[in-house]
């Protein structure tokens, strides 16, 4: 069979191939590879051989045609020491069967209800913002995006043990990725700093989570997904308590840390552009004719949500998408080999020259037009494996921001402030943003509560 010949990068070191260069700056290394090679290339990291595809077609084939042969790849099974069989790292009858299970919560109607939560949890975190020092961006929507997805799946029981998360769960995370970058790790049963770190702050979470079921064992009243999985149990279902432990990681990791990420880049995005900001307070204002924001107002919010789209292109949370070939494929004339990973990128494709035109220009009226194609565009990812989460993701952005324009707070001047991002698990900036009590009067959107 013949069949083209898949450009690969020159390595860095005849051993380690590209490691050292992919770790100090993963996305500079793959953008750079993509002008030098092409929109399809391999880079390997010691043993392992990794192949980008940078062209929408490419990724469809992956995420959609042929998603049947490319299970999640190993960066997910390095994810497994922290998130379990959690939906997140799981494929095949598995993945669909806990799919299933958790679709009820995330249906048109269900969103709908969750409306009041995310209402009044952003109402009651922007008035705690007065009493406060400082008020740094990032750092406050994850606070709240913590508490939003906790009252809407776990019926608020993990609120007392907020801190434990935000104690714990970077940590994990961050030595994750760094078990993912590196081919030499050491094994976690050695009792080095870093690994007795990782171990504790798992326990941490295990004991939260165990209190968190304890709890709602005694009375399992709710809609909550806890209480879900606890009646299952109780009517014969197979659900043990890791199950019921992992998907519950998953929810507090994926379910907050992204949305956080996203209202982050939404905010600073907003907030650099006056045109923008002054068209989607006008827009506010004409759909919601000075009444309190409802769950009817959002389906009309047009223009804002070019601006959420626009900003989803520029800070996609989720940065990138492996896959690891379960059988040898062919992608436009390139072999694919059988246990190879495949690299897909939201971040790459959406600054994709030949699909975007001034692609780092941040322009919500390029949302008017078609897509270019089905995936130049997919930052919740693609195919059956589409995020399950994403409807949820965009009305959170909404409420969240409308509240924030009406606050009172604006952010810092950036004039002389870079803001980078590290490609971790997430699409993590680097530097907070503050918040700053405005001087001026700021013309209302909103009644006050």
């Amino acid at each position: 069979m013949n069949s083209n010949i898949i450009p690969r990068v020159k390595p860095h070191n005849w051993l380690w191939g590209s490691v050292k260069p992919y770790q100090e700056d993963t996305l500079g290394f793959l953008q750079k590879s993509i002008e030098t090679y092409g929109d399809i290339f391999q880079f390997r990291t010691a043993h392992k051989r990794i192949t980008v595809l940078n062209r929408p077609e490419y990724i469809q084939h992956v995420l959609q045609k042929n998603h049947r042969n490319y299970k999640r790849h190993f960066a997910y099974r390095v994810l497994k020491l922290l998130l379990g069989n959690g939906l997140i790292c799981i494929d095949g009858e598995k993945w669909k069967k806990e799919r299933r299970l958790m679709q009820p919560h995330f249906h048109r109607e269900s969103i709908r209800s969750y409306f009041t939560i995310i209402d009044q949890s952003t109402k009651k975190a922007i008035q705690q913002w007065a009493m406060r020092p400082e008020v740094w961006l990032f750092s406050e929507m994850t606070e709240l995006t913590l508490d939003i997805i906790t009252n809407c799946f776990l019926g608020g029981s993990v609120a007392q043990g907020a801190s434990v998360v935000e104690e714990n769960l970077p940590f994990a995370l961050q030595t994750i990725i760094d078990r993912i970058h590196s081919p030499l790790q050491l094994p976690l049963w050695i009792p080095n700093a870093r690994n007795r770190k990782f171990k504790k702050c798992i326990q941490n979470l295990e004991i939260l989570v165990a209190n968190i079921i304890k709890e709602k064992e005694k009375s399992p009243i709710g809609n909550d997904l806890i209480t879900m999985y606890l009646l299952l149990e109780r009517k014969g279902e197979t659900i043990t308590k890791q199950q019921i432990f992992d998907e519950i990681i998953t929810i507090l990791t994926a379910g907050h840390e992204t949305t956080a990420i996203a209202m982050y880049g939404l905010i600073k995005n907003v907030s650099e552009n006056d045109i923008v900001k002054k068209k989607v307070i006008e827009e506010f204002e004409q759909v919601t004719k000075g009444k309190p924001l409802t769950i009817e107002h959002l389906g009309q919010l047009k223009y804002l949500d070019h601006v959420i789209k626009e900003s989803l292109r520029l800070s996609s949370p989720a940065w990138t998408i492996g896959r690891e070939v379960i059988e040898d494929d062919i992608i436009d004339g390139y072999l694919i080999k059988k246990g190879d990973s495949v690299m897909t990128s939201p971040y790459l494709i959406h600054r994709n020259k030949d699909l975007w035109s001034d692609p780092y220009t941040f322009d919500p009226n390029r949302f008017e037009k078609e897509l270019p194609h089905k995936f130049a565009y997919f930052p919740f990812g693609g195919g059956p494996k589409l995020c399950i989460g994403m409807s949820l993701a965009v009305m959170e952005m909404q409420i969240i921001l409308y509240h924030v324009l009406q606050s009172g707070f604006e952010m810092e001047s950036l004039s002389e402030k870079k803001i980078d991002f590290e490609a971790s698990i997430t699409l993590r900036p680097k530097t907070d943003i503050r918040l700053l009590k405005s001087s001026k009067k700021s013309k209302k959107v909103l009644e006050s509560s």
